[in-house]
Formats: structure tokens, C-alpha cells, sequence
């Protein structure tokens, strides 16, 4: 495991904690916590230019999601940071937030006999063969697509949405105005803390994922796995399925998301897979 990747799983697991110490008011030490991360994670970058470097130093032409950047870089196309930076945000999109949204996707069917075998019936109408089934197949495939959508709504990868800055002026967002800058330093007290960032000081927002997706207004029963309310069912007439955004909105979205897509044509694509879990599930009731 790189140093990259081991970072990245090392962050989702204390990042929890960090929100806890918030909401118990321990704000200063997490904001110094907060610093100690970003300043590993500077370091974390380093390592990685180098090996980026040493990987285009000795090319080896394997296919894989780092091959395009070095190409687009050596004929000139794209800058080293902005390859080091595409690499960067593909390697992330690819890595835990994919294996997350795939063990949901798992453990949802797997405790629904009825859904599990309801997608077990779709993948062996539509194909006759493990070779026939590509993403554009599985993109039509309803229950299958419905099913990952509601993992990623009970279980989303990033519970936070992407941040974004507040435009100069500042801006009235739901009601509330939010100034374009705000000194996190001076409101809690902190005079040593200096934020090493583009956007130092500037207001910066985001929407929560996982309450949005959890909420009594957005959707009916969101703590259940219900596929159903992303075919339109009756059941779900009053779902508001517009504030389900788990990878954001915009140009600026996360760039991840066909990720998970084509992640599911390989599950999809071993069709024993869910048999054998069907199979499973049968034998415990």
C-alpha cells in the first residue's frame, strides 16, 4: 500500500473523532489536530511526486489510471502538477471510497432475501453469458441501479459534501447570510494557527451527504433499505430523491462517480456471486 492510499484510510478512520471533539466543544484541539493532518498530509504529497517522478522516468506502459496522465504529460498536454493532481483526485476517487461503496452495495442486498433475489432474477433474464454484460447493458439494468443508489444513500462513502468557497461579497445561502471571509483563528481564541491554503480565511461551505440522505423530509423510512423508491413506486411518491447528491453537483462533482458504475458491471458480471449469497441467505431462515 502507498503512502497515498495508506493516508487516505488513515483519515477516514480518525476523521469521526474529530467531529465528536467538535460537538463537545473541544474545538481549539481539533483545529490543532486539523493542522498536525494537513501538515502530514504535505508530506504525503511529497512522497508521491517522487514516486509520480520515478514512474515517468521508467515508463512501462501499463494500463492502468496513472498511464493516461503520464502520456497527456510527455506530449505536452498537461503541466506536471496539473497530472500529479488529476492522478491524485482519480487515485482517491478509485481507492476507499469505491471499496466502501461496493461492501454497501453488498451487505445491503445480502440482508435483503427478497431484493437479493429479485437482482439475481434481472441479471439472469438479461444475459445469457458473463461475457455479455458491459457497462452500457447495466446501465439499463433498473433494479440493479436502484439497488446501488440506495446503498450509497443508507451508506455513503464520504458523509460530508465537497466544500466550496463563498464568492466575494458573500453570499445568502437557505436563508442565512455567509460572509466571504471568516477568521476561525480569532473566533476560537487560537492566534498561532496559520492555515497553509489558496483559500486562507475564506468562508467555505458544504452540504452533509449522510444527513441529507437520512432525513424524515427527504425521504420515507431512511434508515431501510427500500430500492424501490428509486423506480418511482407508489410507496415512495413523497421521496425526495433530488437530495440524494452523493457526488455533489456541478462541474466541480466529485469525478469519481463512474467509478462505482463500472465497479458494479465487474459484481454484476459474476452472476454466482449473488446466487451463491442468495443461496446463503435461504439457508439461515
Amino acid at each position: 500500500m502507498t503512502p497515498y492510499i495508506r493516508f487516505l484510510f488513515k483519515a477516514g478512520e480518525v476523521g469521526g473523532r474529530f467531529i465528536v471533539l467538535w460537538y463537545l466543544g473541544l474545538r481549539r484541539v481539533v483545529l490543532a489536530l486539523l493542522y498536525m493532518v494537513g501538515e502530514r498530509f504535505l508530506q504525503v504529497l511529497e512522497e508521491t511526486k517522487t514516486m509520480l517522478r520515478s514512474r515517468m522516468d521508467t515508463p512501462r506502459g501499463r494500463n492502468d489510471v496513472v498511464e493516461p496522465m503520464i502520456r497527456a504529460y510527455q506530449h505536452g498536454d498537461l503541466t506536471f502538477d496539473h497530472a500529479f493532481g488529476a492522478t491524485n483526485s482519480l487515485i482517491t476517487a478509485g481507492s476507499e471510497t469505491s471499496a466502501w461503496a461496493l461492501t454497501a452495495f453488498v451487505y445491503c442486498v445480502a440482508n435483503g432475501p427478497a431484493c437479493l433475489a429479485k437482482l439475481v432474477n434481472e441479471l439472469q433474464s438479461k444475459f445469457d453469458s458473463e461475457d455479455e454484460i458491459c457497462l452500457a447493458k447495466t446501465e439499463k439494468l433498473a433494479y440493479l441501479n436502484a439497488c446501488i443508489k440506495e446503498s450509497m444513500r443508507l451508506y455513503p462513502s464520504v458523509a460530508e459534501g465537497l466544500p466550496r468557497v463563498v464568492i466575494k461579497g458573500g453570499r445568502v445561502i437557505a436563508g442565512k447570510y455567509i460572509p466571504e471571509v471568516v477568521s476561525l483563528p480569532s473566533m476560537f481564541g487560537i492566534t498561532s494557527l496559520t492555515l497553509k491554503a489558496d483559500f486562507a480565511g475564506q468562508s467555505i461551505v458544504s452540504i452533509s451527504v449522510y444527513a441529507a440522505s437520512h432525513l424524515c423530509e427527504n425521504f420515507r423510512k431512511p434508515f431501510e433499505f427500500h430500492p424501490e423508491r428509486f423506480l418511482g413506486h407508489k410507496g415512495s411518491a413523497d421521496d425526495k430523491l433530488e437530495a440524494f447528491q452523493p457526488f455533489s453537483v456541478g462541474p466541480r462533482s466529485c469525478v469519481g462517480r463512474n467509478y462505482v458504475a463500472e465497479n458494479a458491471v465487474s459484481l454484476s458480471s459474476d452472476t454466482r456471486l449473488f446466487v451463491l449469497l442468495l443461496q446463503c441467505v435461504i439457508s439461515r431462515l
